[in-house]
């Protein structure tokens, strides 16, 4: 007799995703907490922070990925002509 497969099941909290809201969880916990996606929502987010007398504090700071912007190692060394992939030692010279 063939036994059922087990139905797929997510775990809340567990899934790598950016949309998460850090300050909705830090609330959910009795933060008082503030999200931050600009210098100036940063600026006034800190200046509230340190203001903030009432219990412990967040700050939700997005920032910017460099990941899409900066090309792999890999793919500078193949722009630059040398095989990534070649493990013989290679002889530079820096004058």
């Amino acid at each position: 007799m063939a036994v059922p497969a087990r139905p797929a099941r997510s775990v809340p909290g567990r899934e790598l995703s950016s949309r998460r809201s850090g300050q909705a969880i830090a609330e959910a916990y009795g933060f008082k907490a503030w999200t931050a996606k600009t210098g100036g929502e940063l600026d006034a987010a800190l200046a509230e922070a340190f203001a903030w007398k009432d219990g412990p504090c967040f700050i939700d700071i997005h920032v910017e990925s460099i990941a899409d912007r900066v090309p792999p190692v890999y793919s500078w060394l193949t722009k630059r002509g040398a095989n990534p992939l070649d493990l013989r030692p290679e002889a530079k010279s820096y004058i």
